[in-house]
């Protein structure tokens, strides 16, 4: 069983009881939050045995209860709020507890501070950035950027050969038609070959001009370095 509040040792084997409140209604209630909190108390739920407990203080004013809420929070390890309520409890205490409050708030304390160091011991060390090194001096470049001859030569090329081949398949096409109008089906059947070429070789032509138009319209000549000496001039060309 999970020992609660005590005069005169660290806790009970019984829960401190609560005293009457001021009306019967207050009683009952507290009687209530007081069992619930003992309940979860023994069941290790420690954030709801202190909530019940503070609500059954509020209530009643017990100060006993404020014992029962130190040692929640203390299981909790949360030593602070331990030593805060317990440190309230103090205006309450009889001689004879006197002593053994002293020694837990105490014990309390040395436990805070062990947490203390240990967090502190924890933390990353942070080291200053370092300084980056001045960059080194470069010499001066030149850059330069003209249109995109192989660009606009592709370009042409597509539509030379769509435009030259299109008129092509057209002659062809609107001669073997004429051919078929005449009956002579042997003509018609030596233009169509001729007919089929043109066309492939326009479509040819299209595709040409299309890539010519997907290529960069400038391009950028290669960086010209210029260093001076004394004696001579040096220059290189980076590619």
């Amino acid at each position: 069983m999970i020992l609660f509040v005590c005069a005169l040792a660290h806790a009970q084997s019984e829960p401190a009881p609560v005293p009457a409140p001021s009306t019967e209604d207050e009683l009952a209630q507290a009687k209530l939050l007081y069992t619930n909190g003992a309940a979860l108390y023994e069941e290790g739920q420690y954030p709801a045995a202190i909530q019940a407990f503070q609500e059954a203080y509020a209530l009643s004013k017990n100060p006993k209860l404020l014992l029962n809420i130190a040692n929640a929070f203390e299981r909790l390890n949360e030593l602070q709020k331990a030593y805060e309520t317990l440190n309230q409890y103090r205006i309450y205490a009889g001689s004879e507890e006197t002593e053994t409050i002293s020694r837990r708030l105490r014990t309390l304390e040395a436990r805070m501070d062990e947490q203390r160091s240990a967090a502190a011991a924890a933390a990353p060390v942070v080291s200053p950035a370092p300084v980056p090194a001045p960059a080194a001096a470069t010499p001066s470049e030149a850059v330069t950027t003209v249109p995109n001859r192989a660009r606009w030569v592709t370009v042409g090329i597509g539509a030379a050969t769509a435009l030259g081949f299109g008129g092509v398949a057209a002659f062809t096409y609107s001669a073997g038609r004429g051919e078929v109008d005449l009956g002579d089906q042997d003509a018609y059947e030596r233009i169509r070959p001729l007919n089929n070429v043109s066309i492939g070789l326009a479509a040819v032509g299209v595709g040409v001009g299309v890539v010519g138009l997907a290529l960069p319209a400038t391009r950028t000549l290669p960086a010209t370095t210029v260093s001076f000496s004394p004696r001579n001039v040096t220059i290189a060309a980076r590619f």
